[in-house]
């Protein structure tokens, strides 16, 4: 991975949906029972984001051939339509649930289409016993696997990917609310303003050829998500519009040929440094360092070693496969911290890495990329090309 997958997109890109909920004009007394019609449009609120992540973080390391563990994590904002219904049910909010009203919460699923790289192979048995043991006050989960026909559909419709449908029992609440002879108003109230789903898709098996770099793709959409009816004489409706919420997850592949390079900055001195070590990464997290994730994937080994130099005066790094420039810091005062990690040694079998030179920094002068955008964005901004600098595994 690299920074183009950087959580420039919000840390693993944290999309929203929006919904509007109907409006309406005053209903008097006397007027019949009506569906409150759509007059008005609402802001657009945040009502649900979505997010995954491998062992607590949004991007990460898989070995070829092993296993992985990916959490999906999907959060519903309730807040505006419990107070839209409020709003809408007016007086009638100070009337009990047990007196001739009703409530139906229809259709209020959130779906969740699993899209991998074809470097993974899901475990359709671990799945469904996951789904089995879901715990949750409101919801229940299924997986429902690709090529399933899809209920009430035209003939031979089926679903197109890999799902997870989690289904919201809203109408529990209100049979409790009924029970403690509560108030529409008290009804409403007992509403959660936040749901937070969580579920662990285990055991995704990673190809044994897997390439460096793979994806997966989870799009979280809703059907008819917060689509509400309150009856007491008359309907008061909530009904919202969707959209999908897509976040990608990028795994860098490792096999026992290659190993990740980790990419720290340090927010106070403008530094990115790049270790192939899990406790170094680790250890300069715990100190402040920002993870900025995986910047490429290096040969274990090769003919072409990356040196590692370090110069105390500045609290600057500095990396290159070239021993004379190495020699020449050296001399200049900077400590040699030896062979970094290595190069792969065929350019054409490679991907470049981009170095770029901050002439008015102190630390953190240098910059090391794979990624061309980066690299352009820098020297537009004033630092100066300087070429490839190594090669990664493609």
């Amino acid at each position: 991975m690299n920074f183009n997958y950087k959580k420039g997109f919000g840390v693993l890109v944290s999309a929203v949906m929006a919904f509007q909920a109907t409006g309406a004009q005053a209903i008097f007394a006397q007027e019949p029972t009506a569906l409150i019609s759509e007059t008005e449009e609402t802001e657009k609120t945040p009502a649900i984001k979505a997010a995954v992540t491998v062992d607590g973080k949004d991007f990460g390391e898989a070995k070829a051939g092993k296993t992985v563990d990916a959490t999906v994590n999907a959060s519903l904002n309730l807040k505006d339509a419990k107070a839209e219904l409020l709003e809408r049910a007016g007086v009638s909010a100070s009337r009990n649930v047990t007196d001739n009203v009703t409530f139906e919460a229809k259709d209020n699923t959130v779906t969740v289409d699993l899209v991998l790289d074809s470097a993974f192979t899901l475990d359709a048995d671990a799945l469904n016993k996951a789904c089995e043991s879901f715990k949750h006050d409101l919801a229940t989960v299924k997986f429902v696997p690709k090529g399933t026909k899809i209920e009430g559909s035209e003939e031979g419709k089926t679903t197109e990917t890999d799902q997870l449908v989690f289904a919201l029992n809203f109408e529990k609440l209100f049979e409790t609310a009924k029970e403690k002879k509560l108030t529409v108003e008290q009804f409403i109230d007992s509403i959660p303003e936040t749901i937070d789903l969580e579920f662990t898709v285990s055991k995704v098996k990673v190809a044994e050829d897997a390439t460096p770099a793979a994806t997966i793709k989870f799009t979280t959409k809703t059907n008819s998500f917060i689509y509400w009816n309150l009856k007491t004489d008359r309907t008061y409706s909530v009904q919202p519009t969707w959209n999908e919420v897509s976040d990608v997850l990028n795994l860098t592949v490792t096999n026992e040929d290659n190993v990740a390079m980790y990419r720290m900055y340090n927010p106070n001195s403008g530094e990115h440094f790049y270790t192939a070590e899990a406790k170094e990464r680790d250890a300069l997290e715990a100190a402040g360092w920002t993870y900025e994730m995986i910047g490429w994937v290096a040969p274990v080994i090769s003919k072409t070693p990356v040196y590692r130099l370090y110069n105390a005066n500045a609290g600057d790094h500095h990396y290159t496969t070239d021993k004379k420039e190495h020699d020449a810091l050296v001399e200049f005062g900077w400590k040699s911290e030896n062979i970094g990690w290595y190069s792969v040694d065929d350019e054409k079998a490679g991907k470049p890495l981009y170095r770029q030179y901050n002439p008015n920094a102190i630390a953190g002068a240098h910059n090391f990329t794979t990624s061309t955008e980066e690299n352009n964005t820098l020297v537009s901004l004033g630092w100066q090309a300087e070429g490839i600098a190594w090669y990664a595994v493609k």
